[in-house]
């Protein structure tokens, strides 16, 4: 079970869906996440940790450590004016509504907080203090990613880093801003943020032959690929409190998206970077020697030997494309136990209890009880608040429930 850390990334619709699908994987015994850090991206820090904190609500995992990012970027450091000027850029633009989240309300009180420690020391002491190499996921602005690995004095722990980010192959598919020369248009929103701290990302792993497994533009963007009703129709048939808040935050489409894109479509790209973290078998990868030029540009060294192309760009076939979603989404069917295991399709349905109970000659005494034992334990679990403590119910495709098991807290102090 490999340990991750969500290091840098500003929900944001994109972003929200992403978190979701990482607490699934940690719910699963897939993946043991460390902790979350929200940054300055989408909206400013205060804004992606009230979204980052109304995300562990909605899904029961306050037991999910989340740390705060940067507010700035390597420009502005942690000059006052600077990061003024930043966060009134960032609040000019409302590129996902003025709460990053498409201002549709109705979230669960925050009954939690960041962590005083911050991102980039968690993460430097996670990678430090690691008993197996950890990846890292950074779907935002770079900075706080870039300020944790100068921070290293020994890398060797560092599994992989999944980034959303970048355009290789043509202007038409970058949304860098407009103040981009046209000859330099294969940018990307997020590395022209913080372009310094997209350079260092790329350059240090390089140089300590981490390995990157790149979602860019040009994958997140194809047709097959954006987000539609049909998605979001997919989540609306979805019993539970997750689902059906996800659905009503992608309902809308971003006003900039919709300039760009066909009706009722836009790209769901930081999603793909978890799905290449969770289900690496969806995927194919270009090896590729990969710098970053001085407004975020991708690079590539077609000189490059082996040894020396340690990014993987991601693609992934028509076939795997035309399901994924269906495959992604059909995982927010675990919630509906999870939030509610009262649920009528969680525990044993009353059918199969007297199927097990009549043949098997209970008396009516016998029969209640049974009955008893499997409300106790439904009521039980709804006590339980621990992420780490909660039964994981498994789901069937039809959403009735099968069994279920603690997570492993193995390892945990």
């Amino acid at each position: 079970m490999t340990p991750v850390h969500y290091v840098g990334f500003s929900p944001g619709v994109d972003e929200a869906l992403t978190q979701v699908q990482l607490t699934l994987g940690h719910m699963n015994n897939q993946i043991k996440l460390l902790g979350l850090t929200p940054t300055a991206g989408n909206g400013v820090l205060s804004q992606t940790a009230q979204n980052c904190l109304q995300i562990i609500e909605l899904t029961k995992s306050q037991g999910l450590p989340a740390y705060p990012g940067v507010r700035g970027t390597l420009a502005t450091g942690s000059n006052a004016s600077q990061v003024a000027l930043f966060e009134k850029a960032i609040n000019a633009t409302h590129f996902y509504g003025k709460d990053a989240l498409m201002d549709v309300g109705g979230w669960p009180n925050v009954t939690i907080s960041l962590k005083n420690t911050t991102g980039v020391q968690k993460v430097v002491e996670d990678i430090t203090k690691a008993d197996e190499p950890i990846a890292l996921i950074a779907t935002g602005p770079l900075t706080t990613l870039s300020e944790a690995l100068s921070s290293l004095e020994v890398f060797t722990n560092i599994k992989a880093i999944y980034i959303r980010g970048g355009c290789v192959q043509t202007a038409t598919v970058c949304d860098a801003p407009p103040n981009v020369p046209d000859n330099k248009k294969n940018s990307e929103r997020m590395f022209f943020l913080d372009v310094p701290a997209a350079q260092n990302v790329f350059s240090l792993a390089a140089a300590h032959n981490i390995p990157i497994y790149l979602a860019t533009l040009d994958l997140v963007q194809q047709p097959d690929l954006l987000w539609t009703k049909e998605q979001v129709k997919q989540l609306k048939a979805i019993d539970n409190a997750v689902a059906q808040k996800l659905a009503e935050v992608t309902d809308i489409v971003p006003y900039l998206y919709a300039r760009r894109f066909p009706a009722d479509t836009f790209p769901m790209g930081a999603l793909f970077a978890g799905a290449a973290l969770l289900r690496p078998d969806l995927f194919n990868a270009t090896r590729e020697a990969v710098t970053i030029g001085n407004v975020g540009q991708i690079f590539i060294n077609p000189n490059a030997t082996d040894a020396e192309k340690n990014v993987h760009i991601l693609t992934m076939n028509e076939e795997t494309a035309s399901q994924i979603y269906q495959i992604l989404l059909d995982e927010y069917k675990q919630f509906t136990c999870w939030l509610d295991p009262s649920h009528a399709s969680c525990g044993l349905p009353l059918s199969t209890i007297l199927e097990i109970a009549v043949p098997a000659g209970v008396g009516a005494i016998g029969l209640l009880t049974l009955l008893v034992v499997c409300v106790y334990r439904s009521k039980a679990r709804i006590a339980e608040t621990d992420l780490e403590k909660r039964p994981l119910i498994l789901v069937q495709e039809d959403g009735t429930a099968v069994q279920d098991f603690p997570t492993d807290t193995e390892g945990d102090k």
